[in-house]
Formats: structure tokens, sequence, C-alpha cells
């Protein structure tokens, strides 16, 4: 088996700290890596795309055009 290298970024500029469920979520990445619990962490990284998915919607919403929603 080959060795794996994970590294979650959990430092930020104040303008992109995650904050609430994403920031629980990479601490929650953080942990189930550093026991090596992988399903944990594949679990937790979709569960963190899926939040970033609705960040991204929500600040995109504004702009969308009509009928677009």
């Amino acid at each position: 088996m080959w060795p794996v290298r994970a590294e979650v970024r959990t430092r930020y500029s104040p303008a992109d700290r995650p904050t609430g469920k994403m920031s629980t979520t990479l601490g929650n990445i953080e942990h189930a890596v550093h026991r090596e619990s992988w399903d944990e962490a594949h679990q937790e990284a979709v569960r963190l795309k899926f939040l970033r998915g609705i960040e991204a919607a929500a600040q995109s919403w504004p702009n969308a055009p009509p009928g677009n929603h």
C-alpha cells in the first residue's frame, strides 16, 4: 500500500474564513485524516463539497438571470 498525503487548508484570510458547518466539517476531515479513518474523511469531504456548492450558489444568486432559479 502507498502512503497517503493529505493536506487540509485550515488557515484562511479573514475574508475567506469558513464559518459554521463548513468550519466544523474541515475540523472533522482533519481529525479523520489524523486517525486514518478514510471512510469518514471521504464522507466529510463530500459534505464539504456540498456545502461549498450551496455557498457558491448563494453568492451568485443575485446575479442570476431571471427565470433561471
